[in-house]
């Protein structure tokens, strides 16, 4: 059972790498903007693209290990999904007012498109989340009595197999009935459990250089996805872009296993563990506000881009990070406000 004072670093390090892949998705096609559509850029955009999908895979795993070992009762996760709809709505309503006005025609328009549709873009995961945790209490009985040969199969079936079978019919004259897979549990619920799954097998050699195979090779078949197409005929291929499919689920749970293996027994000093925790902490924050400030940093960062779009594109991602952090840093110190951030 996980111990409610200890604070796992390992987990903290893949919280802070999970939103900067949030902040890559999101920005990585601005070298595009800043250089032209050339072998080079597209290239970098590709390994981007191929790295940062990883993010919503690794908050999800993250989730069902913190969670799952508990005993949650439905008020326990309603507590939850309200600290969740709070900032859902006012930001969704911030941001509707600034590209839709605030007229009363407008805002009354506004309740049936939040339910309708994500209107912050990367907002869909919150919708998603608040589905994981209304069945977080059912999950938890389902995954007590679980052997690690359960976990393994339930991955398998439930993660594994979907997630396969979108790239074999992309690729291949091969489609599958729906009427198999429409009975299986959801591709976010294997991550869910694959998140405890993978805090609890053995940290060895064996174990790491599979993972280190698992997230290499998908990786790499996902950045010639892109690219060869572009190189071909001059068009990008985004066939595999989804967090559901294969080419990004074994490399999001080879790295939680990565980061595991090499800093859940590390000691960390003092300051830097400090410096660790309050980052992590801010990371929702990140998530909630990267959106609203991402073309009024890109202004900042224009003169970069025309130096080298390359080294423009990362300082571009850094600072949309420090910002949103430290703006979540300061916010956490109102009460009120720390609930929900």
């Amino acid at each position: 059972m996980i111990k409610e004072k200890t604070r796992y670093y390992w987990l903290d390090i893949l919280k802070i790498l999970a939103c900067f892949f949030v902040i890559i998705n999101h920005v990585g096609g601005y070298v595009l903007t800043g250089s032209g559509n050339n072998i080079g850029t597209n290239l970098f955009y590709s390994v981007n693209f191929a790295i940062c999908k990883m993010g919503v895979p690794l908050f999800i795993m993250i989730s069902g290990y913190l969670l799952l070992t508990r005993n949650s009762s439905f008020k326990d996760m309603l507590k939850k999904i309200y600290r969740i709809v709070i900032p859902l709505i006012l930001l969704s309503l911030a941001y509707w007012i600034m590209y839709n006005g605030d007229s009363s025609k407008s805002l009354l328009s506004f309740f049936p498109a939040l339910f309708s549709k994500s209107i912050i873009l990367p907002y869909w995961y919150l919708y998603m989340l608040i589905g994981l945790y209304l069945v977080t209490p059912f999950i938890q009985k389902m995954v007590k009595n679980f052997k690690l040969v359960d976990y393994r199969a339930f991955i398998i079936i439930c993660l594994l197999i979907p997630s396969c079978l979108p790239i074999i019919s992309e690729y291949l004259p091969i489609s599958f009935n729906v009427n198999f897979t429409i009975a299986l549990l959801p591709i976010c619920i294997g991550y869910y459990v694959a998140g405890l799954y993978l805090s609890q097998i053995d940290l060895n050699k064996k174990n790491r250089n599979i993972a280190y195979l698992c997230l290499f090779v998908p990786i790499i078949l996902f950045i010639l996805s892109i690219y060869l197409p572009y190189l071909i005929n001059g068009e990008k291929s985004l066939a595999l872009d989804s967090y559901a499919l294969l080419t990004t689920a074994l490399p999001s749970l080879s790295l939680f296993y990565l980061i595991r293996y090499y800093f859940e027994n590390k000691q960390i000093k003092v300051v830097p563990a400090k410096v660790l925790t309050e980052v992590s902490m801010t990371t929702f924050g990140v998530y909630l506000f990267h959106w609203f400030i991402i073309n009024k940093a890109y202004n900042l960062t224009e003169f970069i881009f025309d130096f080298n779009p390359y080294i423009g594109v990362i300082v571009l991602e850094i600072l949309i990070f420090v910002i949103c952090s430290l703006v979540t840093y300061i916010l956490r110190k109102i009460p009120i406000v720390k609930k929900f951030l």
